[in-house]
């Protein structure tokens, strides 16, 4: 396929999608059904702002298996019994009691729709609470394309600060390595004797600390986190080698940022299983100026690992990487140990031949 129409396939994929029902109070509907799909409980309380364009084409339309006009309906009936994973056909499985039900949070007052000034034409904010839970989702620029959503203030996703966070990490740990590696007369602090993983361990999470505006407790408790962790796995594997252990201080670092952003010790574990799933055949061939791309793999690795662990998704099962996060990091020890004993020769006879 030409790069041509691989953009006209992305094209479409992006602007030609089934949807149930007019698609402006489906935007409120949807945004409803994420934001309540964050609570504990059904939602108790909805507060809507929509852009004047979205609010204009929801005053007369009918809502999907409701009888019923408007985006109070729309996102009340989004929260009750909307699939969050359906995009716009987010009411296609709704019930007449559920409508009912949605119907009786309108009625009570506790469904509030409001217009607000905005850039977009297709803007919608969501505010949902249970008890004391708020969750908020903000769509911009597309009926289903969320900007931002947060848990009682945490920020939980942002698709402008994920990318820029992102390429802010790695470039700037990317370049303290390039940096060492290039001899600059500056101290690094190192884990298990290498400077630029102690890079790696280090950089990355203090970045993510000012992002959550981590305290100087938690960012302390974070590096020892990430430096402990990585110290434990390098136990199960000679402390020279043809493995890159970057990978595992990565992993380790990944860890630390899901700490710093209040995951839990689930989490933590299959952000260490996404890293070791990506980069564990990174090889080791000397400390030289390209290591600092060897930085930017695992950092790079690290900072989506934590994403996707933070979201409850993580590898196992698959290649090395075991079940559970003890097994993979046995199996790590196996592949260094047994599988790599010769390939570190196998190097040294490549760069001094």
């Amino acid at each position: 396929m030409t790069k041509q129409w691989q953009q006209y396939k992305q094209l479409l994929n992006t602007f030609v999608k089934p949807a149930l029902g007019c698609t402006e109070p489906i935007s409120a509907a949807y945004a409803s059904a994420v934001a309540a799909s964050m609570l504990p409980a059904t939602a108790e309380q909805l507060t809507v702002h929509v852009s004047d364009n979205l609010y204009k084409n929801s005053m007369g339309v009918f809502v999907p298996g409701t009888g019923k006009i408007g985006l109070a309906i729309a996102a009340a009936v989004g929260a009750i019994a909307g699939d969050p994973e359906a995009g716009l056909e987010v009411l296609a499985q709704i019930t007449p009691p559920q409508v009912t039900q949605a119907q009786a949070l309108i009625d009570t007052g506790n469904v509030i729709v409001k217009r607000t000034d905005s850039k977009e034409f297709i803007y919608c904010h969501v505010e949902a609470k249970c008890r004391d839970y708020i969750a908020v989702v903000e769509i911009s620029g597309g009926h289903t394309q969320i900007t931002k959503t947060t848990l009682n203030g945490k920020l939980v996703f942002s698709n402008n600060s994920c990318a820029d966070l992102n390429n802010s990490i790695v470039m700037r740990t990317s370049a303290a390595s390039d940096a060492r590696m290039g001899g600059a007369t500056l101290p690094a602090m190192s884990n298990y004797g290498s400077g630029n993983q102690g890079i790696a361990a280090t950089v990355p999470v203090e970045m993510i600390a000012k992002h959550y505006k981590a305290s100087d407790e938690q960012l302390a408790r974070a590096l020892i986190l990430s430096h402990l962790g990585a110290i434990y796995i390098k136990q199960h594997y000679p402390p020279l080698s043809a493995f890159c252990g970057n990978t595992v201080t990565s992993a380790s670092a990944a860890m630390a940022m899901v700490y710093l952003a209040g995951g839990n010790y689930e989490q933590s574990c299959y952000a260490i299983q996404n890293v070791l799933s990506d980069c564990s055949g990174m090889v080791c061939d000397g400390a030289k100026s390209t290591c600092a791309m060897k930085v930017k793999t695992s950092t790079s690795s690290a900072v989506t690992a934590f994403m996707l662990a933070m979201n409850d998704t993580q590898a196992f099962d698959q290649g090395i990487i075991a079940h559970d996060i003890e097994s993979s990091i046995r199996n790590i020890g196996l592949l260094v140990t047994n599988g790599m004993a010769n390939t570190d020769t196998t190097i040294i006879n490549i760069m001094s031949a």
